[in-house]
């Protein structure tokens, strides 16, 4: 664990976030919103814009020279959700599973959205059958809330997703 390093990334940096982004979304296609074939077809300018945009927060974990994790945190709710921020993105490389990088991104990021004074809560969805992350988020302090029936169809399946947040202390 002494080897994995938790960073930002500085604008120029985009590609380092669309590489890992796009093999989340291969590795992991029922976790995320976006499909492969949606992001592949993002231009340059988009890339950059998702890293870039006010009120997000992105963290990396590096492994040496090697990019193998991702968090990210919306914190520009709107209206009467102002005071939530929203978990995004969360992705560790499955070769580094299980030894606590997906724990080091989550408390870190945590960390980090307890220095905005109007974030009072944090929310994140994940798909049912995403049990190691239900796991973590457990382990982190979230605790399932609700369930929507059906959110997700999946290679010709439907499946529910979990709703679970966490008081911002």
């Amino acid at each position: 664990m002494k080897k994995i390093k938790l960073t930002n990334l500085k604008p120029e940096q985009w590609e380092i976030y669309k590489k890992i982004k796009l093999k989340s979304l291969l590795t992991d296609p029922i976790a995320f919103a976006a499909t492969h074939e949606q992001a592949v077809a993002y231009s340059d300018e988009e890339w950059k814009q998702k890293l870039t945009k006010s009120g997000d927060i992105w963290l990396f974990a590096k492994y040496s020279e090697k990019f193998i994790g991702i968090i990210g945190a919306h914190t520009k709710n709107a209206g009467k959700e102002s005071s939530i921020a929203t978990i995004v993105g969360v992705y560790v490389e499955p070769k580094y599973r299980g030894i606590g990088v997906g724990k080091l991104l989550m408390n870190k990021i945590l960390k980090d959205l307890k220095k905005h004074e109007e974030i009072i809560k944090v929310k994140i969805w994940v798909a049912e059958t995403q049990i190691p992350a239900i796991d973590l988020y457990k382990s982190c302090g979230f605790k399932l809330i609700g369930k929507k029936k059906n959110e997700i169809f999946f290679e010709g399946k439907y499946f529910d997703e979990l709703i679970m947040e966490k008081e911002v202390t």
